[in-house]
């Protein structure tokens, strides 16, 4: 009786063993466009990345919102701090390491950031010319990018402490923010060529 329980139970182990086959482990990324690839249900199984790039904007202060965008020789993509991670302290222009994970991202794909690390000042991408209709698309979100106009209205926005621009293009009409403008006082932009 106890040889027949023995094959029993190793019967029973095998087959327990055999169902819980673990997945293959998912590929790192390695550039933010392989990032930008991926389907939202795909970039929600949290594929593991490692980028190194710059960061084309960033800003945590504006009430309600926070913008921190990275780009590297393949796209740019928006990054997410990681809840468990120290609050990301970055400026605009630095070079960077980024070790993290895909997330679906509320419009497109993004890195959720573990570790940042700052190598030292960056380069900035050549932006890319676009047209207002290809911004408004969408294709263009989190690239860095360039655009002509003539600025038709220019406030300074004390809660943001951003200028907004209103711009009219060939296609229509957008708002653009700046820290800074290159004229003493905002009105002096108005109905001037901008870039």
């Amino acid at each position: 009786a106890a040889a027949g329980f023995g094959v029993v139970l190793l019967l029973a182990l095998c087959q327990h063993g055999h169902g819980a086959v673990a997945p293959p482990p998912l590929p790192t990324l390695h550039t933010a466009m392989e990032v930008r690839n991926l389907p939202p249900q795909e970039a929600d199984r949290r594929y593991p990345v490692q980028l190194k790039g710059v960061i084309t904007y960033f800003d945590q202060e504006t009430p309600t919102r926070a913008f921190r965008f990275f780009q590297d020789e393949t796209a740019g993509i928006y990054l997410y701090p990681d809840a468990s991670s120290p609050a990301l302290d970055l400026t605009t222009g630095q070079e960077v390491e980024i070790v993290g994970e895909t997330g679906k991202g509320e419009y497109a794909p993004v890195v959720v950031a573990r570790q940042v690390r700052v190598l030292g000042p960056g380069t900035f991408p050549a932006p890319k010319r676009v047209t207002y209709e290809e911004l408004i698309s969408g294709e263009e979100d989190s690239q860095f990018v360039e655009l002509e106009g003539i600025a038709r209205a220019v406030r300074r926005d004390t809660l943001t402490n951003y200028y907004s621009l209103v711009l009219a293009t060939g296609g229509g009409r957008l708002i653009a923010f700046a820290r800074e403008l290159p004229v003493a006082r905002a009105a002096d932009l108005e109905d001037r060529a901008v870039k």
